[in-house]
């Protein structure tokens, strides 16, 4: 999958108060590209999030469905750079409550091996800010993801 950045930035609703306002987060979309090629289709949901929405191959840019929102807040830095470093809870931005959001999930009693492949889904962010400590606060491992970029192998 490729990683696009669409310079799209979320407006923020979520900040600790013991921290300075941080003005935007960043978004981004994922395509899915088999063998380096553009597929046109993005990770996504098919309609509103909710909870145990499925999250599969939309049309990308077609709308906000498909575009996730790096949540700072409730990653353990709480820096900019938080998902390259970090694991943290992505938020769809098809929804408009960024309160109690809908993430990323992947179900906790799956194990990347199984077959078939397991569902990914929306689920509502587990826990609480807790920034700078390197603890998410209660968030669900199962909704805190990563990157790691460069050439697979």
């Amino acid at each position: 999958m490729r990683l696009q950045h669409r310079d799209r930035h979320v407006q923020h609703s979520r900040q600790p108060a013991d921290r300075p306002a941080v003005p935007d987060d960043y978004a981004f979309e994922v395509q899915y590209s088999p063998y380096g090629v553009d597929s046109g289709l993005c990770v996504g949901t098919g309609s509103t999030p909710a909870a145990g929405t499925p999250v599969a191959l939309e049309p990308c840019g077609a709308s906000a469905k498909t575009v996730w929102v790096i949540d700072q807040a409730d990653s353990s830095t709480g820096q900019l750079n938080a998902v390259l470093n970090e694991y943290v809870p992505l938020i769809n931005a098809g929804e408009t409550n960024f309160s109690n959001p809908y993430v990323l999930d992947y179900p906790a009693a799956a194990y990347p091996t199984d077959t078939p492949r397991v569902q990914f889904v929306t689920e509502t962010l587990t826990g609480f800010s807790n920034p700078g400590t390197g603890d998410p606060a209660g968030v669900n491992s199962n909704q805190l993801f990563g990157g790691v970029f460069g050439p697979l192998k």
